[in-house]
């Protein structure tokens, strides 16, 4: 094993460009599905991960990194947190506009409000569109939660008080016999000191990253486990902590129903959630913004199978991004399971449409948010293949639904009764063209949009100018230029009158979203082996057609093509 680990290693070690390979994807996900991936790793395999990341996400915006290295911040998320400051504007050489994101500060606040979300899952922006900023993080933690975070934290800091809410933990533990009460540890006098003080850090961040929509996929309004509220949510906070923000429920399956996915043969059609479970008890409850985006009354949602119940979300979050100002936060429980899901779809549609990562292509696409959005922000793949849920996998089988000009954030054009202030990035989101991309001049903390060396250091990449430059190959000059060309097309065809350009907008998008499907099912079912637990048993039409098809995937060896 130590030595397969070895030879793994030098194989990622080996690859000296920013080319990303069949082979660079199969062993990413080699990586995923064997190990869990932990912030403090010292594994060479995933400082090459992140450094490739730290790559792709440096080719079209200004960076800075918050070190997470030992998981002092979140022990699940990056060992280098990317944050996205503002686009490269390469048209004019400045990059000195002033920084969407005030970096110090949102650090200092990711400290302090840790502990207000499950598993110190803070809100973490991990995509930055028309400098709007599109977050993660896990649900809110209850006081059950939070004792034994900041109790633990309290012992690993050698009993200084440097966590927050640390008096009033010991407050509450010295006048409250018997400790928190548990069936709502919401409701005594101490635990609404504790929870406001790490809530109202919670939401200092959200206003410094300028969120103004909470998107809760949670089916509950509060996980009890064991006759205990583990977890909570913005939706019930009684003391309307989280006013300032609209807050958007939006109950979506768990990572359980995905094994009814795959034992439906990978069949998302007429595959519907049972929303009479005892433990359901969210609605779906959106602004009125959102609801015109979709055709169907909202009061219909239990009636969707989960093709449209996944289009409808998706549609109503883009309308909000389209819209509405400030950004975005999207959370399920922990937040890494059903968050990656939205997360990815709308990092890939809105590549597709030309609006972010203008100067990546399918692969290096497909490479950022396996590896940035699943594996180093806490998926665990392995543990979820095991379990035969295969909730990854209907992320990239379900792009075929989304590849639409319905779907696309030009689909529709903006409403004149909603301000909108935002400016499209690099003037129109028009990508580097090969020749620019050869001289382009970084500034301070730019990351070299040319090429990869996973020999150079953090500090190194962020810091390279364009005498570090390397010429591309021929093949990825020319086609870093037909990108940027189509970018520029599909930035302004909502605003065309051209319907030549939005027709190939509209084919660009497909395409592209097409691509990446095809690539990840060629290295997925390379990496992992087709599951052959048999589909459920019974005579109906759903488990028929599931055997079926099945039986083909395992028949065939191109899943690609079924």
């Amino acid at each position: 094993m130590a030595e397969e680990a070895v030879e793994s290693s030098s194989s990622f070690e080996s690859s000296g460009d920013s080319t990303v390979t069949n082979e660079c994807l199969q062993e990413l996900l080699d990586v995923f599905v064997t190990t869990v991936y932990k912030a403090k790793t010292t594994d060479r395999r995933y400082e090459i991960i992140q450094k490739r990341c730290l790559h792709f996400f440096g080719r079209d915006y200004r960076l800075e990194i918050i070190d997470n290295k030992q998981g002092q911040l979140c022990g699940h998320y990056p060992s280098e947190i990317i944050i996205a400051v503002g686009h490269l504007n390469t048209e004019h050489n400045n990059n000195d506009d002033p920084s969407v994101n005030e970096v110090k500060e949102i650090k200092e606040l990711m400290t302090t409000a840790k502990l207000a979300r499950c598993r110190s899952r803070f809100v973490l922006p991990v995509i930055l569109f028309e400098n709007k900023n599109i977050c993660r993080s896990a649900t809110l933690s209850t006081t059950v939660e939070l004792y034994g975070r900041s109790g633990v934290e309290w012992i690993f800091t050698g009993g200084k008080e440097d966590t927050v809410g640390g008096e009033d933990r010991q407050k509450s533990a010295s006048t409250t016999p018997g400790g928190p009460t548990l069936n709502d540890p919401e409701n005594s006098e101490t635990e609404w000191a504790l929870l406001s003080k790490v809530r109202g850090q919670d939401v200092r961040l959200m206003k410094a990253l300028n969120v103004s929509l909470i998107c809760d996929l949670m089916v509950e309004k509060k996980k009890l486990k064991f006759g205990v509220y583990v977890s909570s949510s913005e939706k019930v906070d009684k003391w309307a902590r989280y006013s300032d923000f609209e807050i958007a429920s939006m109950p979506y399956p768990g990572c359980e129903f995905f094994k009814d996915y795959k034992n439906n043969g990978y069949n998302p059609v007429s595959l519907q959630f049972d929303w009479k479970q005892s433990y359901i008890d969210a609605e779906l409850c959106v602004p009125e913004i959102m609801k015109v985006a979709i055709p169907q009354p909202c009061i219909s949602y239990q009636s969707w199978d989960l093709v449209l119940i996944t289009q409808n979300y998706f549609k109503m979050l883009l309308k909000h991004l389209l819209e509405c100002e400030g950004g975005l936060l999207v959370h399920c429980i922990s937040g890494w399971d059903r968050t990656p899901l939205f997360v990815s779809w709308l990092r890939l549609s809105l590549w597709a449409d030309g609006c972010i990562h203008n100067s990546l292509c399918a692969a290096e696409m497909l490479y950022l948010t396996l590896a940035y959005d699943w594996l180093m922000c806490g998926h665990q793949l392995k543990e979820r293949h095991e379990k035969g849920e295969e909730v990854m996998y209907f992320c990239f089988d379900f792009l075929k639904y989304i590849v639409t000009e319905e779907f696309s954030i030009h689909g529709k054009p903006r409403s004149s009764k909603i301000p909108h202030n935002s400016t499209r990035a690099l003037n129109g989101s028009t990508a580097l063209t090969n020749s620019q991309e050869e001289t382009t001049t970084t500034g301070k903390r730019l990351l070299s949009p040319l090429a990869f060396d996973d020999s150079v250091s953090t500090d190194e990449l962020l810091s390279s100018s364009s005498s570090n430059s390397h010429p591309l190959s021929e093949e990825n000059s020319r086609a870093r230029h037909v990108r940027g060309e189509a970018a520029g097309v599909c930035s302004s065809s909502h605003t065309s009158s051209n319907s030549r350009s939005g027709a190939s907008c509209r084919l660009l998008r497909a395409q592209r979203l097409s691509e990446v499907r095809q690539l990840f099912f060629r290295v997925y079912r390379a990496a992992i082996p087709e599951v052959t637990d048999p589909p459920p048993a019974g005579n109906t039409l759903a488990g028929i057609t599931g055997f079926f098809s099945r039986l083909a995937g395992s028949l065939n060896p191109n899943p690609a093509a079924v």
